[in-house]
């Protein structure tokens, strides 16, 4: 229609109603395409003021994709030509320089007699914005999707890394991708990229730059965590990569860190077309995948192992088999079926007495089959076997009980047919009295030649010693260093010993890591003091393995023929008596039997049975004693300590505890404990008490415990009260035992909210690098420390260095014992944030402690 046939001017009521719209912009253009006209609403989202308008046309607003067609129909417009343009998609740049998505309806109108544009304008920005996040999600779902196949069907790494840079592209969400493996010197070992890409060959050019260390990848890996890069232009630690990366159509990315048990080996960096791309959705996305390529590679080398130790296993001559714990076969090597002649398929499923006889002297053979293996030791003879032919076959076998949560769950059964051999009574003489390892004279020849002398001193009237040497803690040696090294000290130990005593004296290996040394003809009694203390001085020297020095600390006991008992049973009981008085009073000392400690250990027999009983009876009683801001003196938690109230006393946690632990009750103690401490925090908050969180001591029996996640998860949930009220203390030795169970363990337990406290930091055998693996709160500086730091200048720095770790590792660090103003003083100069101790405050009991809740 002609143009004259619409005057806006003469429809003021439309116009005006147009200009007042909060919903649409309207401007309206005229002469040379200059905006003349234009509504608040318009002037809010383009961001320029109404004067700065009427200096631009249609074409100065609106980006380079569209300049051409724009200013092409608002010149056709402007000449009278009459077309109308209705919801056509465009995009706005406003005066900051954003970019707008927009819908507009165009219409030729005359304005005051001549031609004109009018243009309707409808933000759809935030629509459009929320359109392709869903549409990316999906996208990202599939691709994760895709992943997960590729994980399924991953043979090895190599071809997972290059299938998954090319599938995550093509998927069409990024415009590129890599994969970068490191060495221990952070060198490039290995790089996988999309098969189109080069960039990384311009990246190993340039990765070992100062500012490659400050760029997303290498955070990324030295952090080991998700480094999200959401503009490439704008961020400053872009600077050096910001013009290579903008000419490829990099605007944003996410470097994501590959882990393979537990420790970084490389990066995964994925580049996105545009800017902001990356928000929470896909921020967890990016999780999932690192979380699934992480397992995959966790997979992959659990297959290697598996895949060698299985041609390991098969390799060798020896039978292998894994039974479980009612000694039915779950595995057999290759050489098991050799020996005892069965097919492949005809021994897993059945019983082991399906190929087990026995051994020599079949009734004590079978006494001591049963009650070693059931207490958890390893035993090692030479059993009966029986062929699938019926002949006889002698295996020299050692049975390991393997242990779940504390529990023997299977055995694994490992021996050597010496048929042959055991036809050579030399040969049985030796595996039958002399051990394998140390090659010294075992348990059983040491008790016959002792049973020969006392029948023989009847009548001579010679007296003897018998000594038990014990190195403390030697499971941490194989723990630590392995087996194999455990298994060479321990012949050194051996050997020490061998070449410390005379020759007429018999050195024995005794038990699992014990000793024993046979004392003949003693002139005097405390002759057996002077040697065994002359023992202890060699083995205290230090071992080595490699170009490590390696000091071990022992306990021996003595027992004297015939002062302390007159029989071979009574003798080794009175020595193992005497070891346990040598353990009390420290390392490296030695105990004798005495008749007094004998009553001692009565009473601790009577003790321990009182334990048994006191749960039911409710005996069990907690205290409180709280810690404070070394600053402020504010309260900022407390430690719930299990005391025992038995008849009229309250018997002190040192004597009690041991035996807790010891006998396994303390599992059933700590449950009880948690859900006390539970139920006394719900009626403190139900009160309005001012509540601080309860500190909790888990022993390591109970840490190691399969109920435990269970057993915490249950009081929580039945009482109601939040994570953040516990905080966990875990002694260090606790991690040495199994590290993996314990950072999956404690990760579970940060999760959920709980606090996590290291107790006696700086006392254990942890290793400072297991700091970073583990998800602690507090670092607990053990009390010896802070009573020596006035005076001893190794305990103060010690004292130093761990409150200087504990700010480094974002922890808080509790000083205990603190019971002057001096150390007090001291501490805060050292920037200690907690601290506990008898100084502000002994421990409490409830109604006591509830005081300083109020």
């Amino acid at each position: 229609m002609p143009a004259e046939d619409f005057d806006v001017k003469s429809a003021e009521g439309l116009l005006e109603a147009l200009l007042n719209s909060t919903v649409m912009g309207v401007f309206l253009y005229q002469d040379n395409c200059r905006i003349i006209l234009s509504n608040k609403t318009f002037r809010d989202f383009i961001g320029y003021s109404e004067d700065e308008l009427k200096k631009l046309t249609p074409y100065d607003i609106i980006t380079d994709e569209y300049k051409t067609s724009v200013k092409e129909l608002a010149e056709r417009r402007i000449k009278g030509e009459v077309f109308a343009a209705e919801q056509i998609a465009h995009e706005h740049k406003t005066k900051e320089g954003l970019v707008k998505s927009t819908v507009i309806f165009a219409y030729t109108v005359s304005y005051q007699g001549r031609p004109a544009g009018l243009v309707l304008v409808m933000d759809v920005s935030k629509q459009k914005e929320q359109a392709e996040k869903i549409k990316a999600v999906y996208t990202l779902y599939g691709t994760l999707s895709e992943v997960n196949q590729l994980i399924v069907r991953a043979k090895d790494e190599n071809s997972l890394f290059s299938d998954i840079c090319n599938r995550i592209v093509e998927k069409g969400l990024f415009v590129d991708s890599f994969i970068v493996l490191f060495d221990s010197d952070m060198n490039i070992k290995m790089s996988f990229s999309y098969v189109k890409s080069d960039y990384i060959d311009y990246l190993k050019r340039h990765l070992n730059t100062p500012e490659a260390k400050k760029g997303p990848l290498m955070n990324s890996f030295l952090k080991s965590k998700i480094v999200i890069n959401n503009n490439v232009l704008k961020n400053p630690a872009m600077l050096t990569w910001k013009e290579e990366q903008a000419k490829r159509g990099y605007f944003s990315s996410a470097a994501i860190p590959i882990k393979k048990k537990n420790k970084t080996v490389g990066v995964f960096s994925l580049y996105a077309g545009k800017s902001r791309f990356f928000n929470k959705d896909t921020y967890s996305l990016l999780k999932e995948i690192m979380t699934d390529i992480n397992y995959a590679l966790d997979k992959i080398e659990d297959e290697k192992w598996h895949s060698m130790v299985s041609v390991a296993l098969n390799a060798g001559s020896d039978f292998v088999i894994i039974a479980d714990k009612y000694f039915n076969l779950l595995y057999v090597n290759e050489s098991t079926h050799k020996i005892f002649g069965y097919a492949e398929n005809e021994l897993v499923g059945e019983h082991y007495s399906k190929i087990f006889e026995g051994g020599p002297e079949k009734k004590e053979f079978a006494e001591k089959f049963l009650g070693t293996l059931l207490s958890g030791e390893m035993l090692t003879d030479i059993f009966t076997y029986k062929a699938k032919n019926s002949s006889v076959i002698y295996g020299f076998t050692t049975i390991t009980p393997f242990k779940t949560g504390g529990d023997i769950e299977y055995y694994i059964m490992v021996g050597k047919d010496i048929t042959g051999e055991i036809k050579s009574e030399e040969t049985i003489e030796k595996l039958l009295h002399f051990d394998a390892l140390t090659g010294l004279p075992n348990k059983k020849f040491l008790a016959e030649k002792i049973d020969a002398f006392i029948n023989a001193a009847v009548y001579s009237h010679a007296s003897c010693a018998f000594v038990i040497i014990n190195p403390i803690n030697f499971s941490f040696i194989n723990h630590t260093f392995g087996v194999e090294s455990g298994n060479k000290i321990m012949s050194d130990i051996a050997s020490r010993i061998k070449k410390t005593v005379k020759g007429y004296d018999i050195s024995a290996k005794w038990d699992a890591d014990k000793f024993a040394v046979f004392l003949k003809n003693l002139k005097l009694d405390e002759d057996a003091l002077h040697i065994t203390n002359r023992i202890l001085t060699v083995l205290g020297e230090p071992y080595i393995l490699g170009s490590k020095r390696i000091n071990i600390s022992f306990n021996a006991g003595i027992s004297l023929y015939p002062k302390d008992a007159k029989e071979s049973q009574d003798i080794f009981n009175k020595a193992e008596a005497a070891l346990l008085n040598a353990k009390i009073k420290g390392e490296n000392t030695v105990g004798f039997f005495k008749k007094e400690f004998q009553e001692y250990a009565r009473k601790k027999v009577e003790l321990r049975n009182g334990l048994t009983e006191a749960i039911k009876n409710k005996e069990f009683v907690l205290h409180y004693q709280p810690y404070f801001d070394t600053q402020t003196g504010i309260i900022k938690g407390a430690e719930a300590l299990l005391r025992w109230q038995r008849s009229d006393r309250l018997v002190p946690p040192m004597e009690f505890i041991p035996f807790l632990e010891q006998s396994g009750i303390i599992t059933e103690v700590e449950k009880w404990l948690i859900g006390e401490v539970a139920s006394k925090i719900k009626l403190w908050l139900d009160n309005g008490l001012k509540t601080v969180p309860i500190s909790v001591n888990i022993s390591p029996v109970s840490f190691g415990s399969a109920s435990l996640k269970g057993n915490i998860t249950d009081i929580l949930n039945k009482s109601g009260v939040r994570s953040e009220f516990f905080t966990f203390e875990i002694v260090e030795r606790t991690f040495i035992e199994n590290f993996e169970y314990s950072v999956a363990l404690l990760n579970f337990l940060k999760e959920i909210g709980f606090g996590l406290s290291i107790d006696d930091f700086g006392t254990g055998y942890s290793s400072l690098s297991y700091l970073a693996d583990l998800p602690f709160d507090n670092l607990k500086i053990d009390i010896s420390f802070v009573r020596k730091m006035l005076t001893d200048k190794h305990s103060r720095y010690i004292v130093e260095t761990i409150i200087y770790l504990s700010k480094k590792l974002n922890m808080k660090s509790v000083a205990e014992g603190v019971e002057t103003e001096e150390q007090l003083a001291l501490l805060k100069t050292l920037g200690c944030d907690y601290i506990q101790g008898f100084l502000l405050s002994k421990p409490l009991d409830e109604e006591n402690f509830k005081k300083l809740l109020v």
